[in-house]
């Protein structure tokens, strides 16, 4: 795994569970869920549900427990509770807690690169580029915040194959951003010795955090893109200033 992706996982999304308990917005999620405030099954979800539509609300429910309580922390039965099925009736539809969290990651991975790749599409300009692929980022974690959160924080979790799957799988997201800046650099719209692996992990940890900007959740994608754009964009471009050289420390 690449230093950018590794640090991306702790620095970027570590952080998430303190966050969403130190802000309002989040408090919901801290407190300890009753019986009577379980998901009580509608019809569709009792006797209508098809197969695949009851795996989904399974895997759902298993997101949004992984996020509060950690992969660890959450019991099939847990899952089971919050569907309302019983676990011995849950694997009928799941073979166990790790498949459920590598179809979480699996799918929030590709939520996350095609909304990347699309953002890249059309006009080259790569400030243009770079506000359009900010936003798609952030829409995708204003979308489904707890899939985001398991697939960056969580994924670790898993082992042998689906653990290396993974791993490639956040290098490679990062590598995405990384290949955009390199663009910019190739066409002269940042600066020539931007460490483009340094810039990318800063773009999308400030990313994370755009949601404490004033406005909270729901603040406009485009409106939080803009300023996080106009934010890096005084490192990126070729007429920033240069970083001053580190302090040189004497020996003892």
């Amino acid at each position: 795994m690449r230093a950018s992706s590794r640090s991306l996982v702790v620095f970027s999304f570590g952080s998430l569970r303190a966050k969403r308990l130190a802000t309002g917005i989040w408090a919901a999620y801290a407190q300890p869920m009753m019986t009577n405030d379980r998901f009580q099954p509608d019809p569709l979800a009792e006797s209508n549900a098809s197969p695949g539509e009851r795996r989904r609300q399974i895997v759902a429910a298993a997101a949004a427990l992984f996020w509060e309580k950690g992969y660890h922390g959450a019991s099939m039965r847990d899952i089971g509770d919050r569907v309302g099925l019983l676990k011995g009736s849950l694997y009928a539809h799941v073979a166990n807690k790790e498949e459920i969290l590598l179809e979480i990651v699996s799918t929030t991975f590709r939520c996350f690169s095609d909304a990347f790749v699309r953002a890249r599409e059309g006009d080259q300009d790569a400030v243009n580029t770079l506000h359009r692929a900010l936003r798609a980022h952030l829409r995708v974690l204003e979308d489904d915040p707890g899939s985001a959160y398991v697939f960056f924080h969580e994924s670790r979790c898993l082992g042998g194959q689906p653990g290396s799957w993974v791993r490639e799988a956040l290098s490679r997201y990062a590598g995405l951003w990384e290949d955009l800046l390199r663009a910019g650099v190739r066409s002269g719209a940042f600066r020539p010795d931007l460490d483009t692996a340094a810039a990318a992990l800063l773009i999308l940890a400030t990313a994370d955090w755009a949601e404490c900007l004033p406005g909270g959740t729901g603040h406009d994608p485009h409106d939080r893109a803009d300023r996080i754009t106009r934010l890096v964009l005084g490192g990126l471009r070729p007429d920033a200033l240069a970083s001053p050289p580190p302090p040189t420390v004497s020996p003892l």
